[in-house]
């Protein structure tokens, strides 16, 4: 499983770089528009789908220790896709992708209120927190 989930990690990071690049290429507001959900929606499923049990056994105490779990996630996962040399850690030099959140970034439930990446904070704006938005004002 380990070997399968990386290679399933680093198929989606490659199709994350893509949409990024078309990202920042895109020209028409309604292209921007699209792509940008596309992106956000790739990255869903880490979030929430099948990863999520992952981090859930990370952060217990049958997993490994809060630091590791941690390290697991950030420049571990980057050394072992090769690129721990330019992210992963919080150095000067490195590519500035970050997560910011209200709480603890092992908790599935946990609000994420900035992600930046390249060192531009993005739009977190996306179709579920507005659907969200807009059904929890109805009651």
């Amino acid at each position: 499983m380990p070997h399968e989930f990386i290679q399933h990690l680093v198929e989606d990071h490659q199709e994350q770089r893509r949409l990024g690049e078309q990202l920042q290429n895109a020209e028409e507001p309604e292209q921007r528009e699209k792509l940008r959900q596309a992106f956000y929606e790739s990255l869903y499923p880490h979030v929430i789908g099948e990863e999520a049990s992952i981090f859930d056994f990370m952060k217990s105490k049958e997993g490994k220790p809060r630091e590791e779990a941690l390290k697991a996630l950030t420049i571990n996962a980057a050394t072992i896709l090769g690129v721990g040399d330019r992210m992963g850690s919080i150095e000067p030099g490195k590519v500035a992708n970050l997560l910011v959140a209200k709480g603890d970034p092992l908790e599935v439930r946990t609000e994420v209120t900035h992600v930046f990446i390249n060192g531009q904070d993005m739009d977190l704006a996306n179709k579920h927190l507005a659907l969200y938005e807009r059904y929890s004002k109805r009651q």
